[in-house]
């Protein structure tokens, strides 16, 4: 099948997983309450109560309230966000660029040492720096993101004062325009160096402890495909041509490697954007994560349900990328019918 054709067909076939992830959501927050609770109060009468209800088609069965919510998605309108004082879809406008900028720099984070350790581990199988590498992505696969964040909290900036809490310092950050909303985008397309260095300062923490995290599972993944290409044949027949054994690894072992590893580190930018949650709120960085931290603990549905549905189509959307980029990189690989 082609690349385009097969394209097409996973798209459709998003739209059912979509449908089923919107109505298994739907009815566990209706289970969890009703949606009106954040609007009444102690001196709210019966007849507001019931004026509320009706608004909400709450009086309805449940399968037509979710019909008129989903008419309402569609039009763009996913409800009003108590916890951000406005719409949610204003308010994943507003707090959706510093995810994405923190998730794009902890997978940046992420690809290096992962692609560093792995490729070590690989290389020298059964040594001491295997041993190490092997260590250094079991402990990264262990340990809580929360853990991770507070101890680096703890060291680098109340104990030494190298890296700053936060975003970005608010004088440096009003000095130059936002047309992207990512704070460091902006500064290299405002040439401003100063608002770079502190944009980096910024999310130097924050991008460390959630690279970390997911480098252990593709360098552990990049380890063992390494480990089981140096056996192929067309490894042995390189070595017998005179091939000297680090162009070997780098020229077959490794890109052979890179291309089955990149499913695993494609699908880890959608990990990513949900595992910034609890970062965010240690790190005290305006994000999606923290708007959605402050919207559970006070049962802001509406939030919750407008931030899942954006995560359910980003993990769908770079699975389909990842599995797309696969075939292309590996003529090899048949796209399934």
């Amino acid at each position: 099948m082609e690349p385009k054709d097969y394209a097409i067909r996973r798209g459709l076939w998003a739209i059912p997983t979509l449908i089923g992830v919107t109505v298994a959501l739907f009815v566990l927050t209706r289970l969890a309450g009703s949606p009106i609770a954040l609007y009444v109060g102690r001196f709210t009468s019966d007849e507001q109560i019931a004026q509320l209800r009706e608004v909400y088609h709450l009086n309805d069965p449940i399968w037509v309230q979710y019909l008129y919510w989903m008419q309402g998605v569609f039009q763009g309108d996913l409800g009003w966000s108590p916890t951000a004082g406005t719409s949610v879809t204003n308010a994943l406008v507003q707090f959706g660029p510093p995810t994405v900028e923190l998730a794009l720099s902890g997978l940046v984070v992420a690809l290096i040492v992962s692609f560093t350790l792995g490729t070590l581990a690989g290389k020298y199988q059964d040594t001491w720096i295997d041993h190490v590498s092997r260590g250094l992505a079991v402990g990264g696969l262990s340990t809580p993101q929360f853990w991770s964040a507070l101890i680096m909290v703890w060291i680098f900036f109340v104990t030494l004062g190298w890296f700053p809490l936060g975003r970005a310092t608010q004088t440096i950050y009003m000095s130059i325009p936002h047309p992207t909303g990512i704070y460091t985008l902006d500064a290299v397309l405002a040439t401003d160096t100063r608002a770079l260095v502190d944009a980096l300062r910024h999310i130097a923490m924050p991008a460390l402890v959630l690279g970390y995290t997911n480098a252990a599972l593709i360098m552990r993944h990049l380890r063992g495909e390494m480990v089981e290409k140096k056996n192929e044949d067309y490894v042995t027949a390189a070595r017998a041509r005179g091939v000297s054994n680090d162009m070997v690894y780098k020229r077959h072992v490794r890109r052979n490697s890179l291309i089955p590893t990149l499913t695993i580190a494609g699908l880890s930018f959608a990990f990513l954007l949900r595992g910034a949650i609890l970062v965010e709120v240690v790190f005290n960085y305006p994000g999606l994560g923290q708007w959605v931290a402050n919207a559970a603990t006070g049962n802001d549905f509406a939030a919750l349900m407008g931030f899942i549905i954006v995560t359910a189509i980003a993990t769908i959307t770079v699975n389909l990328v990842v599995d797309i980029l696969y075939a292309y990189l590996d003529p090899r690989i048949e796209l399934g019918e």
